[in-house]
C-alpha cells in the first residue's frame, strides 16, 4: 500500500552507494545481487518509520517524513544494518552515504519540487560512504529530541555548488556508526593526497612564515637538515596550508623506500597516476602531462636518491612554468633556481612539544612548575630534536616523568654543545639508543629484524623473517613504544620503521652477524609470494610490497642469479599490466649482465623482448629473441625455441610482414604442440587468426579465434580471452553480423572494465565506436570515438589515437566538413609512421577517404593533410570536444 506524500514542511533523506559505478564494472552479477539486498534494506527502515520511498534512480534512493525524528531514526539503522550485512566476497561492503534535510517543497504527480531537494542533493554529494550529514535546518529541530546515544557533530561552513547559500552540515554520530572521515568532498577542496595529520602541529609556526616569505621568489625550495628534524611533518604542514594556490593540486611523494634514482621519475608518475606509455621515456611522459597545469610536488626523503630526484626536478621546472617543488633532503639538490631551507632544533617549543605528546601518552599527567622545569631541562638535554622528544615523551605511558628524566640522564651518552650537524645526529642516535635498550629482548630482535625491509611489510611478512610465535605481541608492543608504525591498508595492517630508526635497527642486525641470513630469508619469501601472483590479472597485494620485491632482486641477482630469473619472470605480468615496463626491462638487463647458465639468459632475451615490443623498440626485440632462437636451438629446448620464434613473430606482425610472421607463429606453434606448451598453442592459434583476418579471410580467421578463445577460457586468462574475443567481433563485423559483433565488443568492455584493464578497454570502446559509425548512430559514435581518444591520450597509446582520429574523420565529413576531416587523418597518418607501426584494417579510415575524395581535390586533400600532422593531440580533442558538445548534426 502506498501513503500519502507527505506535504507542507518535509524532512529529505536521499542515499546513494559510494564508488557503484567501479563496483558495476568490477563485478556486475554480484553487484546486482547486492542491490537487491542494499534496495530491501532501505525499503524496510523506511517504510517502518512512516517515510515514503518517492524516487529511485539507479542505487540512490529519494525518501520523504514528516517528521525529522523518523528520519534520523531511519537512516541510523540503515547504517547499522548495512555495515553488519554479509555482502557477496566479491563485491564487499556496500557504502552508503546519506544526507537529511528539512524545508518547504511543491509535491506534484507523485514527486517533489524545490529548493530544499536542490539542497538536499549538494549536501549528499559532500558525503562519504557510511556517514549521515544532516543540515542546519533539520539540526535545529533535532535537538530537543536527540537520544543520548545520538549527537551531531558541527563540521563547519561549507560552500555547496551551484547553490548561492553555504550550509553548516552536521554529521549524525551514533554507537555503530563509524566516527572519523577525511575533509569534506565541498568545492573547497583541492585536489591533493596529502597524509592526514594524526597529531597536532606544534612549534614551527615561524619556521612556516619563513618558508611562505621564500616560497613566494622560487619555485624550488628544499627543507635540509638532519634526520629527525621534522622536516617532512614542516612540508606537510606547509602544502596543507597552501593548497589554494594549486589548481591541479598538491602531490605528495615519499622516496623513503627508494633506493635507485632511476626510479624516481616513475614513482612520480605513479603517485600522480600517469601511466608510462611505448616508445617515450617516463620523464618526457611525466613533463607532457605536467606542462599546462599549476601544482605543488612535495618529494619527500631525497638523500638517498638525490641525483635522481635533481635530473627530474630540473626537467620538470624547466619544462612545466607553473610546477613548484617543495623537497626534504638531508643535503641541497644543487640545482639551478634552488632555495635552500636549513631546519634547525626547536627552540623553547620543544617543551611545548613534549607536553603535547605527553598528555597522547598519559592523559592524567598534570604539569605545575616542577614538571615544566623537567620538562625544559630534558628537551635541552635532547637538544630540541622533534623526533628525540616524541621518542622520549611516548615513555610516559610506562613511566613517571622523574624517572624518565632521571634515566634519559644516565643512559645517554650526551652531544656537547657543539651545533654541527653531525652532534645532532648523535643526540638523536643516543635516544634511539636509550629506547632500544629499554626494550625486552625479544621485542629487541624483531625491531632489527623489520629493518631487512623496505618501505613497509604485511604481518604474514613480518612473522616469516621473525621465526617467532608470539610476533604478533611483540610488533604490538613497538607500535605501542613508537618505534614501529602500523598503517591500515585495506584492513589488513603494514608495519614500517621511521628511516632513522630502521637505520640504527640495521646497525644491530649487522653487529648480529646474522644479516646475510636474515636477508636470504626475506628474498626467498618474496619469491614464493611472487610464484602466488602468477597469472592474475589484478595487480593489488604487490605495489605495497613493490620495494620490498625490488629488494629480492636485487639480492638474488647479485648471489642467485638463477633464482633472480625465477622471480623476475613471475612479476613480469605486474610490470606488463601496471605499465612499469621500463623498470622491468631494467631488472631483466641487470640479471643478463651477470653471468646465468644459457637457458636462463636466453629466457631472459625472451622477456626482454617482448617488453621491448611493447614499447614499439623493434629493432633491440628483434635481436634478442633471434639471439635467444639460436640459444634454445644450441640446448635443443624446443619450448624455449617456440618461445623465441613467437617473440619473433611479433616484431615481423607490428611491422605489417604478414608472410614473415605467419611462417615464424606456424614455427612456434609447432614447438608448443611438440612439448605440451597449451598458452603457447592459444597464443599462436589467436595470433594466425589476426592475421588470417588481416589478409581478408575472414572464415579461416574467425574459425582460429573461436579456437583460440575456447583455449583461453580453459586456462582461465581473461585477458587474452577478451583480446581474441575482440578480433574476433572484428570478423563478424566483416561478415555483416552486426548485432553478435556489438554484443562481443559489449562483453568485452564490461570483462576489461572489471579487471581494471585500461587499456582493453580503450580497444573495447573503440570498437564500439566504429561500428555505431557504420550503423549511422551517429551520437553513440561520437562519444565512443571521445572516449577512445581521451583514454588513448592519457595511455599513450598512439595506434588507437590515430584509429579514433580516423572515425572522427568519417563523422565530421558525414556532417559536410571534409575538411577538418582531411586535417585529422593528416594527423592520424603521422601518428602511426611514428608508432612504427603498419596501417592495416581500418575500416573508418577507408570509409572517411572514399567520402572526403568525392569531395576534396588531390590537391587540397594534400594540403589539409599536411596542415593537420603539425597538429597537435591535444589541439584534436579539444576542438572535438568543443565541435561534439552539441550532438546536433552539423
Amino acid at each position: 500500500m502506498r501513503y500519502a506524500l507527505p506535504s507542507g514542511v518535509v524532512t529529505f533523506l536521499f542515499a546513494d552507494i559510494e564508488g557503484s559505478t567501479e563496483l558495476w564494472e568490477r563485478s556486475p552479477e554480484a553487484m546486482s545481487g547486492a542491490l537487491a539486498e542494499h534496495d530491501a534494506i532501505l525499503h524496510d527502515a523506511i517504510e517502518r518509520r512512516s517515510g515514503i520511498v518517492f524516487k529511485t534512480v539507479g542505487d540512490a534512493f529519494c525518501a520523504a517524513f514528516s517528521a525529522p525524528g523518523e528520519a534520523l531514526s531511519a537512516a541510523v539503522e540503515i547504517q547499522r544494518t548495512l555495515h553488519g550485512h554479509s555482502w557477496p566476497r566479491d563485491v564487499g561492503e556496500i557504502r552508503v552515504r546519506m544526507a537529511l534535510h528539512t524545508g518547504e517543497c511543491i509535491e506534484r504527480d507523485g514527486d517533489y519540487f524545490g529548493p530544499s531537494l536542490n539542497r538536499v542533493s549538494r549536501l549528499l554529494s559532500l558525503a562519504y560512504g557510511r556517514q549521515i550529514l544532516v543540515s542546519a535546518a533539520t539540526a535545529a529541530l533535532l535537538a530537543d529530541a536527540l537520544r543520548d546515544e545520538v549527537a551531531l557533530r558541527d563540521l563547519g561552513e561549507h560552500r555547496l555548488r551551484g547553490l548561492a547559500r553555504s550550509e553548516r552540515p552536521y554529521q549524525v554520530m551514533a554507537v555503530g556508526l563509524r566516527a572519523e572521515f577525511p575533509a569534506l568532498r565541498s568545492p573547497d577542496v583541492h585536489p591533493n593526497n596529502l597524509p592526514q595529520a594524526i597529531s597536532t602541529f606544534v612549534g614551527r609556526e615561524r619556521e612556516l612564515r619563513e618558508l611562505d616569505g621564500i616560497f613566494v621568489q622560487c619555485r624550488l625550495l628544499t627543507i635540509t637538515g638532519p634526520g629527525g628534524m621534522g622536516k617532512t611533518r614542516l612540508a606537510l604542514q606547509f602544502a596543507q596550508e597552501h593548497l589554494d594556490r594549486y589548481a591541479g593540486g598538491v602531490w605528495f611523494v615519499d622516496l623513503t623506500a627508494l633506493r635507485d634514482p632511476e626510479l624516481v621519475a616513475a614513482k612520480i608518475a605513479d603517485e600522480l597516476n600517469v601511466r608510462e606509455v611505448p616508445n617515450e621515456t617516463i620523464e618526457d611522459t611525466l613533463a607532457a602531462h605536467l606542462r599546462d597545469q599549476t601544482l605543488l610536488l612535495v618529494i619527500d626523503n631525497a638523500e638517498q636518491v638525490l641525483s635522481g630526484v635533481a635530473k627530474i626536478v630540473k626537467l620538470l621546472l624547466s619544462q612545466c612554468p607553473r610546477v613548484a617543488a617543495l623537497v626534504t633532503s638531508r643535503e641541497p639538490l644543487h640545482v639551478a633556481g634552488e632555495q635552500v631551507f636549513r631546519l634547525g632544533a626547536l627552540d623553547h617549543h620543544g617543551a611545548a612539544l613534549f607536553m603535547e605528546r605527553a598528555r597522547q601518552a598519559a592523559p592524567a599527567l598534570t604539569f605545575g612548575d616542577s614538571e615544566v622545569a623537567a620538562i625544559g631541562d630534558l628537551c635541552a638535554k635532547l637538544e630540541g630534536i622533534p623526533l628525540a622528544i616524541e621518542l622520549a615523551s611516548a615513555r610516559l605511558s610506562s613511566m613517571p616523568l622523574r624517572r624518565l628524566a632521571g634515566a634519559l640522564a644516565s643512559g645517554l651518552s650526551l652531544a656537547s654543545k657543539d651545533s654541527t650537524e653531525a652532534s645532532r645526529h648523535r643526540a638523536l642516535r643516543e635516544t634511539i639508543a636509550w629506547s632500544y635498550d629499554l626494550l625486552a629482548p625479544g621485542e629487541q630482535r624483531v625491531l632489527a629484524l623489520l629493518a631487512i625491509f623496505r618501505g613497509s611489510c604485511s604481518f604474514d611478512a613480518a612473522a616469516s623473517i621473525a621465526e617467532s610465535d608470539d610476533v604478533d605481541d611483540l610488533l604490538d608492543s613497538l607500535v605501542d613504544k613508537s618505534l614501529a608504525l602500523v598503517d591500515d591498508v585495506d584492513g589488513d595492517p603494514r608495519y614500517r620503521l621511521l628511516l632513522v630508526v630502521r637505520e640504527f635497527a640495521a646497525e644491530k642486525i649487522r653487529g648480529a652477524g646474522d644479516y646475510d641470513a636474515v636477508a636470504q630469508r626475506h628474498a626467498d619469501y618474496y619469491a614464493a609470494l611472487a610464484t602466488t601472483l602468477r597469472g592474475l590479472e589484478s595487480t593489488s597485494g604487490i605495489e605495497d610490497d613493490l620495494p620490498n620485491f625490488r629488494a629480492a632482486i636485487e639480492w638474488q641477482t647479485e648471489r642467485q642469479p638463477a633464482k633472480a630469473v625465477e622471480l623476475i619472470a613471475a612479476l613480469a605480468p605486474f610490470w606488463r599490466v601496471h605499465g612499469s615496463v621500463t623498470e622491468g626491462r631494467s631488472w631483466i638487463d641487470a640479471a643478463a649482465a651477470v653471468r646465468v647458465d644459457a637457458r636462463d639468459r636466453g629466457r631472459l632475451l625472451c622477456l626482454s623482448a617482448s617488453f621491448a615490443t611493447l614499447q614499439d623498440d623493434l629493432d633491440d626485440s628483434l635481436r634478442h629473441s633471434h639471439e635467444a632462437v639460436e640459444i634454445f636451438r644450441t640446448l635443443r629446448d624446443p619450448a624455449g625455441e617456440a618461445e623465441a620464434l613467437f617473440r619473433v613473430a611479433e616484431v615481423e606482425h607490428r611491422q605489417g610482414h604478414l608472410d614473415e610472421a605467419e611462417r615464424h607463429y606456424y614455427d612456434a606453434l609447432r614447438g608448443f604442440v611438440a612439448c605440451g606448451h597449451a598458452r603457447g598453442e592459444m597464443l599462436c592459434t589467436g595470433n594466425l587468426g589476426i592475421v588470417a583476418r588481416q589478409r581478408g579471410a575472414f572464415g579461416v580467421a574467425s574459425a582460429r579465434l573461436a579456437e583460440a578463445i575456447a583455449r583461453a577460457n580453459a586456462l582461465q586468462d581473461g585477458r587474452l580471452s577478451s583480446e581474441f574475443a575482440m578480433a574476433q567481433g572484428w570478423v563478424q563485423r566483416r561478415f555483416g553480423e552486426l548485432a553478435e559483433s556489438r554484443a562481443t565488443f559489449e562483453n568485452a568492455l564490461a570483462e576489461r572494465a572489471a579487471a581494471q584493464d585500461r587499456y582493453g578497454v580503450c580497444c573495447a570502446r573503440h570498437a564500439l565506436a566504429s561500428l555505431g559509425l557504420a550503423e549511422r548512430r551517429l551520437s553513440e559514435a561520437r562519444s565512443g570515438f571521445l572516449e577512445t581518444l581521451r583514454g588513448a591520450r592519457e595511455l599513450r597509446i598512439k595506434d588507437y589515437i590515430a584509429r579514433a582520429l580516423h572515425g572522427a574523420a568519417a563523422i565530421e565529413v558525414l556532417e559536410g566538413d571534409a575538411e577538418t576531416a582531411a586535417r585529422f587523418l593528416g594527423l592520424a597518418d603521422r601518428l602511426f609512421a611514428e608508432s612504427g607501426r603498419e596501417l592495416v584494417d581500418s575500416l573508418d579510415y577507408d570509409e572517411a577517404v572514399a567520402l572526403i575524395e568525392t569531395r576534396l581535390s588531390a590537391a587540397r586533400r594534400s594540403a589539409l593533410a599536411a596542415e593537420g600532422a603539425r597538429m597537435h593531440v591535444d589541439d584534436a580533442v579539444a576542438m572535438l570536444e568543443v565541435r561534439w558538445t552539441d550532438a546536433t548534426p552539423r
